[in-house]
């Protein structure tokens, strides 16, 4: 939690969010730092959160398919700029049903008017057929636009065999939205590596600022 807090992001997005782990992190971050949170604690890994320092103007949490995530919007200098936080389930005992969560995430934030981020752990890769479907949607990867697509995510644990060899942690993102630099992190304990994904932003035309989805 240390390592996350050290980041400096405006917006974190936390997967198997724990009751433990959130109390860690709030003493991490300090007094009042990132004031606007939405969350769905779990001992178990379907636990999510979303913390921000900016203001959410609109949503909170939800069901998408069958896994809880966080669906806001948040006033990103007066861009309204939707940022939706994903889990899906891994496919290792039900392929079927993570391809049932992708179609799922694909149909919720399709032709979505605003500025959009999907992050997470996707559990999949450029190499999973699903995961593409859901690419077709629309959306672009920061890491491979920004010239990391072969960068590896997952397994993290140290005495693993083999090493790290495929991304599975993902920020996707709509017209509106310009990735300008992503850094991999290293969260102690994990078994993925973290990262902190920087962008730019343009107001749809007609948009408020601060204007929800529809």
């Amino acid at each position: 939690m240390a390592a996350l807090a050290a980041t400096g992001a405006d917006v974190l997005v936390l997967v198997e969010f724990t009751p433990e782990l959130a109390e860690l992190l709030d003493r991490a971050v300090g007094d009042g730092d990132y004031p606007h949170r939405y969350q769905q604690l779990h001992a178990s890994p379907s636990g999510i959160g979303l913390w921000s320092r900016l203001q959410i103007t609109d949503g909170g949490v939800t069901t998408i398919g069958s896994r809880v995530s966080v669906d806001v919007v948040i006033d990103v200098g007066g861009v309204g700029t939707r940022v939706v936080a994903l889990h899906p389930f891994p496919p290792t005992f039900n392929a079927s049903g993570w391809e049932d969560e992708l179609r799922a995430i694909g149909d919720h934030t399709a032709n979505s008017p605003l500025p959009t981020l999907l992050v997470g752990d996707f559990n999949g890769s450029r190499w999973h057929p699903p995961f593409r479907d859901l690419l077709d949607h629309g959306w672009s990867d920061a890491h491979e636009q920004l010239g990391h697509g072969f960068s590896a995510s997952w397994p993290m644990d140290e005495g693993w065999l083999p090493p790290p060899f495929v991304r599975l942690d993902h920020a996707l993102y709509n017209d509106g939205v310009v990735p300008v630099r992503i850094t991999d992190v290293t969260i102690p304990g994990s078994d993925h590596l973290g990262f902190v994904a920087d962008y730019g932003f343009s107001r749809p035309a007609g948009q408020q600022a601060g204007q929800p989805a529809g």
